[in-house]
């Protein structure tokens, strides 16, 4: 599983970095293509809390709650 997460206002590493990404893994992932995400958030170059949540739920979701 993969998760591209990006800010939206990122000057440090555009939104189109991490679409042309997904776009060009998403043909490795056409068998479980909801193992692949791409989250764009309404931010700059930070970690929001937002960010941060989703991540924790990814991480469980894909290596299980501990």
């Amino acid at each position: 599983a993969l998760l591209i997460m990006n800010g939206d206002f990122d000057s440090d590493q555009p939104k189109s970095y991490s679409i042309y990404a997904y776009r060009a893994l998403r043909g490795a992932w056409a068998g479980n293509p909801a193992n692949l995400t791409l989250a764009i958030y309404p931010a700059g170059h930070v970690v929001t809390d937002e960010m941060e949540r989703d991540l924790v739920q990814w991480f469980g979701r894909y290596l299980g709650e501990s």
